[in-house]
Formats: structure tokens, C-alpha cells, sequence
């Protein structure tokens, strides 16, 4: 059974460009595409609020669930 994480890109990135530059992308080392592609990404998206957690969107595991609850607990 395999993992499905949804991720975000920012707003000013054009997938259609991406697309053009794929050779360009094949070309650059390992290291390169990890930053390429980090840049890409929407930071605002690498967490989820602790009020959406129970989302079913956001597919949070209910150990992740426990964890949190378990953390923000008074």
C-alpha cells in the first residue's frame, strides 16, 4: 500500500513552463532538482491547522492525530 501526499505549489508557478523545461530538469544533479523542486512548493501548505486536523482532505493518520492532541493538550 503506498503513501498519497498531496502538495501545493505557489501561485506564480506554471506547470505548462515546467513541462517545456523537462529535459533542462533531467539534466540538473540530484541535489539541484531537490532545491528546484522545494522552491516550488507552498510553504503555507507543509502543516495543517490544529482546528482543520480531523479533515478527512488532509488524510492525517490517526497517530499523527493522537500526537498533536496529545502535544496541545493544557
Amino acid at each position: 500500500m503506498g503513501i498519497t501526499i498531496k502538495i501545493y505549489l505557489q501561485h506564480k508557478v506554471n506547470a505548462k513552463t515546467i513541462d517545456e523545461y523537462a529535459k533542462d530538469f533531467d539534466e540538473l544533479s540530484l541535489e539541484d532538482q531537490k532545491r528546484f523542486l522545494y522552491e516550488c512548493l507552498d510553504k503555507n501548505h507543509l502543516y495543517i491547522n490544529y482546528s482543520e486536523i480531523d479533515d478527512e482532505e488532509y488524510g492525517v493518520s490517526d497517530e499523527d492525530k493522537k500526537l498533536n492532541k496529545e502535544f496541545y493538550e493544557y
